[in-house]
């Protein structure tokens, strides 16, 4: 009986130690699953921090390709309005025979590589700036035309004289004729808004309706002032050639 109650009494001791191997182990299982929580977690903290990097390059590339497509696609229009220009202007005009009232297509052409001194002239001294920018389709443009002789001596200019530094200019020549003499053609192109006056102060033009000769005052936006009424209306003449009047009232 002695030895029955000595193996009973053994029972809870096997008990305790069984109940504490299992705490054991759901402490371990749940350190476990703690630490695979962790690691889970810091897993998606990469995971969602190499998306976010590549978020940020992709957007990048994109914002790049996308700048440099409109600078691209910027620069072939600036082409195609200067190539456009010049085509115009190696033109004989609508009308053949135009004058500043009646100007449509400020061709400048008598024949194919011949330019006209009177229409030159005219544009120089008749059609306004902005009347030209209008004719030829070029708002939000400016240019500028230059005629030499191959001995460099100047023909004459027209168009915008303002400063283009740091702008985009194009600029096209074209070899012809200017009367009987052998000429250079230069046309520029860039993009900008009139935003100062587009003559040279001091030059001189007829009006556009031929009754006053004109004088560049330099002040924007009015740019020229009336010198002289003419009677008999403005001519161009002289070896410039130079507007004056027909007759002086």
């Amino acid at each position: 009986m002695a030895q029955g109650s000595g193996h009973g009494a053994q029972s809870p001791g096997l008990g305790a130690r069984g109940h504490g191997t299992i705490c054991e182990r759901n402490e371990k299982r749940e350190r476990n699953m703690k630490k695979k929580g962790q690691s889970q977690v810091i897993d998606m903290m990469i995971a969602f921090s190499i998306l976010f990097v590549a978020l940020i390059a992709i957007f990048s590339f994109f914002s790049f390709y996308s700048a440099r497509l409109q600078e691209n696609i910027a620069r072939e229009d600036l082409h195609e309005k200067a190539f456009t220009f010049t085509d115009i202007l190696l033109s004989e005009g609508k009308p053949k025979d135009w004058n500043y009232s009646n100007v449509q297509i400020m061709g400048l052409e008598r024949h194919q590589g011949y330019i006209e001194p009177g229409k030159f002239n005219a544009l120089r001294f008749y059609v306004d700036y902005e009347k030209a920018k209008n004719l030829s389709g070029l708002n939000g443009f400016q240019f500028y035309i230059n005629l030499t002789k191959f001995d460099g001596s100047a023909i004459g200019g027209y168009g915008s004289v303002e400063n283009v530094g740091g702008k985009e200019v194009i600029s096209l020549r074209r070899v012809l004729f200017y009367g009987i003499d052998n000429a250079r053609l230069e046309v520029r192109i860039w993009r900008g808004e009139t935003s100062a006056c587009t003559c040279q102060v001091g030059s001189r033009r007829c009006a556009g309706d031929g009754s006053a000769l004109e004088e560049c005052t330099g002040t924007y936006p009015t740019c020229w002032s009336v010198v002289q009424q003419c009677a008999q209306g403005c001519v161009i003449g002289g070896v410039l050639p130079a507007p004056t009047c027909g007759g002086i009232e």
